[in-house]
């Protein structure tokens, strides 16, 4: 568990890595990444470093003092002694926060070794009750990706594109349904050869639709019409090819791929045309 638990809006990810990171090289353990947690197991775990953490950083901007969960760990930390909330843009605070003692870090520029953190890591390291001990090389690299970065401040790092849906929105989408098989219930009568086939071939096997598809060329009174799906493009391409692993058909993309097909008493010359 961490030392410290950033609570910010979601689309503020960027700022709380770049301040997760600033905290990191004084020697500090963050914790932000709600990313991070599975969505069955996102509650428990957020609670669990929420209640771990000995400091909670709490990012108010515009968009986090609308935001329910952000006002649910702002309670949280308040109510057990850890809240350290601080601005990194101007907005109008929830009345229950609205006169606590607040760190403007709108004037930092985002510099990592910035004197106006001096605030907000001489009070993380009092609540932790030990000194900052500041790892110099790391520091000077983070400065670099910085500067390297255009050097924003925190309300000016962009916003992300996809916010954690769990804890942000609704559920997760439903997972996309099961796509119906190529070929519906194999007729009557098969060989025992063929109806292997044709199992592979509901599976997607382009081999066996391969042969399934000449079985049903050579023998089209027998199967019927509800041998193959009535879909010119799709028996275009169980006929497409010759058979071999080169001349397989190009099964999902729409094209129908014009090769040596080998009938029962039956050869067409190859053709390189793409429909």
């Amino acid at each position: 568990m961490a030392d410290v638990f950033i609570s910010y809006k979601a689309e503020r990810r960027r700022a709380a890595r770049h301040l997760s990171k600033v905290l990191g090289a004084h020697g500090y353990s963050v914790w932000f990444d709600y990313g991070l947690i599975p969505g069955d197991d996102f509650e428990p775990k957020l609670m669990a470093e929420l209640g771990a953490a000995k400091v909670v950083v709490v990012l108010w901007c515009a968009m986090s003092v609308k935001s329910q969960w952000v006002h649910k760990e702002a309670h949280y930390a308040r109510e057990h002694g850890k809240f350290l909330p601080c601005w990194i843009e101007e907005a109008d605070l929830p009345d229950e926060f609205s006169g606590a003692d607040t760190i403007n870090l709108i004037a930092w520029d985002g510099g990592p070794r910035s004197r106006m953190l001096n605030r907000v890591i001489d009070d993380v390291g009092r609540r932790l009750g030990r000194d900052p001990a500041v790892n110099y090389r790391e520091l000077r690299d983070l400065e670099d990706d910085w500067h390297d970065f255009g050097a924003p401040s925190l309300a000016q790092f962009a916003l992300s594109d996809a916010p954690p849906a769990v804890r942000e929105g609704p559920a997760r989408p439903p997972a996309p349904a099961k796509a119906a098989p190529i070929l519906g219930p194999p007729p009557k009568g098969l060989s025992q050869n063929l109806a292997a086939h044709w199992e592979r071939a509901q599976n997607g096997d382009a081999a066996a639709l391969f042969q399934v598809g000449l079985s049903a060329k050579a023998f089209d009174q027998r199967f019927g019409e509800r041998a193959i799906a009535p879909d010119p493009v799709l028996e275009g391409k169980l006929l497409a090819g010759g058979g071999g692993e080169h001349h397989q058909p190009e099964l999902g993309s729409g094209k129908i791929v014009k090769n040596t097909v080998h009938v029962v008493g039956e050869s067409k010359a190859p053709s390189h045309d793409i429909a």
